[in-house]
């Protein structure tokens, strides 16, 4: 923590500084974003290594022009304008390096809400470039430069207060960076998880799915459906804005929607097919009782897509995000399919769950 303190201070002095090239992935797959925090720790080392990487890509598109940096941003992204990137998703036609502090955060939250359909219409690298550009644009105002106009910082309720009642301050409060850091961090984890996706290749077939399953895991399917529905890094924004009070994922859902209404469950047909794969899951998983399901702010312990790469876990695991949900194996391959029954033949008969 101590190093990850006089990174950060370095760089907000503009200083460049070195940092462990495996730094990135080790912020997206390793560290545990979940670290609770206290009132003399209001960042956690997942918070100051994405800070630190923040600032270094803002750094990098300056130094190394023809060069991806941290997060994959380079200096030609930055002078693009938002329009040209994801089309009809755009709020403006600003160039990312222009971007005011409140532009900055609509896009972001634009972006939560509609991340999958802008890979659908655009695409995934365009959605990608999207993101690591409003990320090194964030990076740049962190650095507090001289060059940057006052009227860059027009989110006062994500500033600290000034020296005066009449001044404001460029510095970033501990909340909301800490609400960056969680929500770009769910994003870059969710385009990589969806860009090294495969279709699986049948191995096994499932075991026959019976009515009383659906009956006997309904407290489940209310459970995932609501985490279907939640903009990506809703869970992780909650967990650290009330820290030691989440105990439901009901929470989470009424917190950003007080309006919403639970899904019903499906007919007994609809469900047996699954090709509704969140109303069918809760009842398939029955039937898998060694299938470790885990959720878009847990560490994977290993970098999704890299095969051959041996992880911590010997289980195969489900990874439910928001509106997706993928197979993983226990060498870090990744598979989609929209119809579960169709991405759990993906698990051999003789495979050790």
């Amino acid at each position: 923590m101590a190093d990850l303190l006089e990174y950060n201070h370095a760089l907000a002095r503009n200083e460049l500084v070195d940092v462990d090239p495996n730094m990135w992935d080790n912020w997206l797959w390793y560290l545990d974003a979940r670290e609770e925090l206290n009132s003399k720790c209001l960042l956690n080392e997942f918070h100051l290594t994405g800070l630190i990487i923040c600032r270094m890509s803002a750094m990098q598109v300056q130094v190394q022009r023809d060069k991806n940096s941290l997060c994959g941003c380079m200096y030609e992204h930055m002078r693009c304008d938002t329009a040209s990137v994801i089309g009809c998703f755009a709020l403006d036609d600003k160039q990312y390096a222009h971007l005011s502090m409140r532009e900055i955060k609509n896009h972001v939250v634009q972006t939560q809400m509609h991340m999958y359909d802008m890979c659908r219409m655009s695409s995934n690298e365009k959605t990608h470039q999207h993101v690591a550009a409003l990320f090194t644009r964030l990076g740049q105002l962190l650095l507090y430069s001289a060059s940057e106009e006052e009227v860059m910082y027009d989110d006062l309720d994500g500033l600290q207060p000034g020296p005066t009642d009449t001044t404001k301050s460029r510095i970033f409060t501990e909340s909301t960076v800490r609400w960056y850091m969680n929500v770009f961090y769910i994003l870059f984890r969710c385009l990589h998880i969806y860009r090294v996706a495969k279709h699986p290749i049948p191995r096994s077939n499932v075991p026959d799915l019976q009515i009383f399953h659906v009956e006997a895991t309904l407290d489940y399917f209310y459970e995932h459906t609501m985490r279907w529905d939640l903009p990506p890094g809703a869970v992780l924004c909650y967990q650290h804005e009330f820290v030691g009070m989440f105990n439901s994922i009901s929470q989470v859902v009424y917190y950003n929607y007080p309006d919403y209404e639970r899904r019903m469950q499906l007919e007994w047909g609809l469900i047996a097919t699954g090709d509704h794969a969140i109303y069918s899951l809760a009842p398939v998983l029955s039937l898998y009782p060694d299938i470790e399901i885990i959720y878009e702010e847990e560490p994977l312990q290993c970098v999704p897509g890299t095969e051959g790469l041996k992880t911590s876990s010997t289980k195969w695991r489900l990874l439910l995000t928001p509106g997706f949900l993928y197979l993983i194996s226990p060498i870090g391959e990744v598979f989609h399919h929209l119809n579960i029954c169709e991405l759990l033949k993906t698990i051999p008969n003789t495979a050790e769950l």
